[in-house]
């Protein structure tokens, strides 16, 4: 679902380490708000000309964002429940398939490769448990790439 122009929501802008002030700059020239500068990101809020346009003329940026889903998990069975929460229909076909990818380090998530695997067993068993049937991994073309970004509080 695509919002309407002029309906605000945040974003994140992910950039390589060092130059997230250069980023944020970037952003604000643009026109966003609510900036916050993280490690490797900066979080804020504008509407979907905002996105576009972040994509277009950020030169810092690698990747804009658009978060659909935020929880807290503690550790590996809580990051697992939180996923299966989500209602992945939403986004992928059974038939379909997805890549997902574990975006910032984490003092209670250490191993990124593991953490990516436990996220995408969680949105396949959902499936499994559903549909009987689980949706196919592809890293390389996926129809749908997640892209999992924790931040540390």
């Amino acid at each position: 679902m695509k919002p309407a122009a002029g309906n605000t929501f945040q974003m994140i802008a992910t950039t390589q380490f060092g130059l997230e002030e250069i980023l944020a700059d970037e952003l604000q020239a643009l026109g966003a708000q609510n900036l916050e500068v993280g490690s490797r990101a900066v979080r804020f809020v504008g509407d979907t000309k905002l996105m576009y346009e972040a994509n277009l003329w950020c030169r810092t940026a690698v990747r804009v964002l658009k978060p659909f889903s935020s929880f807290f998990a503690r550790d590996e069975r809580d990051l697992y429940k939180q996923v299966q929460k989500v209602d992945w229909t939403q986004y992928l076909d059974v038939d379909g398939t997805f890549a997902d990818q574990f975006g910032c380090k984490s003092i209670n998530f250490e191993h990124s490769l593991f953490v990516s695997q436990l996220t995408k067993d969680a949105i396949a068993d959902q499936f499994r448990d559903k549909f009987g049937k689980r949706p196919s991994v592809d890293l390389d073309n996926p129809d749908v790439r997640i892209n999992l970004h924790m931040l540390e509080k």
